[in-house]
């Protein structure tokens, strides 16, 4: 799929991403595949704006409440502002993982729209584990940790391929070439060399690592990523974010 880089709908692309990736209104302009694939080039900079609204968030509420509650108020505006949209592609991906025994029932049951029993003990631990999480991370840690879950999904929908005909997740799978890439993955090491100087190397090859053993593991188990797997790599990313200190 070719893909347009022209200045002019860097904009549109921009605002498709805000429009995905939260539940923010920006329009209803007809939207092609192209501009989901090259809006992923913008995942990343929503992500930093989810960072600094939820920094935002925590600041305001640390004058009223206690830091344990204003870490659970934190994380459930992280779900609402996102609309809970990679949570509910992990809990899918949990679900179909430890429920099938191979890809096609793997597939089958990450497209169920109910989640299981075992998708919501998951989801339950991961939220619990988020929230405490939160209570030891830096501002800016808090700020770069929704930027580098999204970042990961680029990364992951840039290596692998599309285990189905089709599916929603398709167009953010397999498409997102190498200056896409590069478009993506500048704001992040610029920010994060801001941020955390020389540290953030180490960090994102913690980060790089874990997404290509997530893709590997996906690709034996499915022959490849979809949609679902994208929002489960994002979360887990954003979770190591909060747990890496950076000394």
């Amino acid at each position: 799929m070719a893909v347009e880089w022209k200045g002019r709908v860097f904009m549109k692309r921009f605002l498709v991403a805000v429009g995905f990736l939260t539940i923010i209104s920006v329009g209803k302009s007809q939207i092609r595949e192209e501009d989901l694939v090259g809006s992923m080039v913008f995942f990343p900079l929503v992500g930093l704006m989810i960072g600094g609204f939820l920094v935002g968030v925590r600041f305001i509420s640390l004058q009223v409440f206690s830091p344990a509650v204003v870490c659970a108020l934190v994380i459930a505006t992280w779900v609402v502002i996102t609309g809970a949209l990679h949570l509910d592609g992990f809990c899918d991906t949990m679900d179909g993982l430890s429920g099938g025994r191979n890809k096609e029932e793997i597939l089958k049951i990450m497209e169920e729209p109910n989640i299981g029993a075992k998708g919501a003990v998951a989801l339950v631990f991961f939220l619990l584990l988020k929230v405490f999480s939160a209570q030891e991370v830096s501002a800016f840690g808090l700020l770069i940790a929704p930027m580098i879950g999204r970042w990961a999904t680029v990364v992951a929908g840039s290596i692998a391929s599309y285990p189905k005909p089709s599916g929603l997740g398709k167009p953010f799978v397999g498409y997102i070439k190498t200056k896409g890439l590069f478009l993506s993955t500048l704001p992040v090491f610029v920010i994060g060399l801001i941020l955390f100087a020389l540290n953030i190397f180490w960090y994102l090859a913690l980060i790089l690592l874990f997404v290509f053993v997530a893709v590997s593991y996906l690709k034996k188990r499915i022959g490849g990523i979809t949609g679902d797997n994208l929002g489960a790599i994002c979360e887990i990313a954003e979770t190591l974010s909060l747990l890496v200190k950076f000394g």
